[in-house]
């Protein structure tokens, strides 16, 4: 019988995360800080793969190429910019 195991890889961010901020100097981190973390950048995850999703359908393409990614990345930043 195979079983099937799920990985998930939120243990190993919040390592990668936590060894970061301490090499910055940081010595305590609250659980709560990590959860905030976390909930931010998956928002903003789902941003820039709606913008990509969008990109790919405007050029007719079934294929997401580095160029797309550089499109959005600088679109956003624009519009960041203009929010400012």
């Amino acid at each position: 019988m195979v079983k099937i195991r799920k990985k998930s890889n939120t243990l190993i961010k919040r390592r990668v995360l936590d060894s970061k901020i301490r090499k910055e100097g940081i010595k305590r981190i609250n659980p709560e800080a990590f959860i905030i973390i976390e909930k931010y950048f998956s928002e903003e995850l789902d941003k820039i793969v709606n913008a990509l999703v969008e990109q790919v359908m405007v050029q007719g393409r079934k294929t997401l190429k580095g160029k797309d990614v550089k499109r959005v990345l600088d679109k956003m930043k624009e519009e960041e910019d203009y929010d400012l």
